[in-house]
């Protein structure tokens, strides 16, 4: 089962990462973490996607949007970014169960959260 603030590997040519001029694209064999941020169970559970953000560990990258993660939360290797202004739909077939990282921490969950509402206008911040 998929829930809120699962870390997945996902194939990194499903992902956008703008801008693509001077972005790197990493093979199938070197997925890149996806942060699950969408209730699959929710209004519509026979939705065909689901709704995260690309995590990257660029420091180039980095917006005040962004959510920093150290190194080993969510089952992550290294320092980390939640890119928020790269939020996106990502097919639920595309979300292999088995590569599961980890899952966000509660507080961090509730960041991104937050960034989210603000970065849609949705929230003063």
């Amino acid at each position: 089962m998929v829930n809120v603030g699962d870390v997945f590997l996902v194939a990194d040519r499903l992902l956008n990462l703008p801008p693509a001029s001077d972005r790197k694209v990493y093979p199938d064999t070197q997925p890149r973490p996806f942060v699950v941020l969408s209730f699959l169970n929710g209004p519509d559970p026979d939705l065909p996607t689901v709704l995260g953000c690309p995590i990257s560990s660029e420091t180039t990258r980095w917006t005040p949007l962004c959510v920093k993660l150290s190194a080993g939360e969510a089952g992550l290797k290294r320092k980390s970014w939640i890119r928020i202004p790269a939020l996106q739909p990502v097919a639920k077939t595309d979300v292999p169960t088995g590569k599961l990282l980890g899952r966000l921490p509660s507080d961090k969950l509730e960041i991104a959260q937050k960034r989210i509402l603000l970065y849609l206008g949705l929230s003063a911040g």
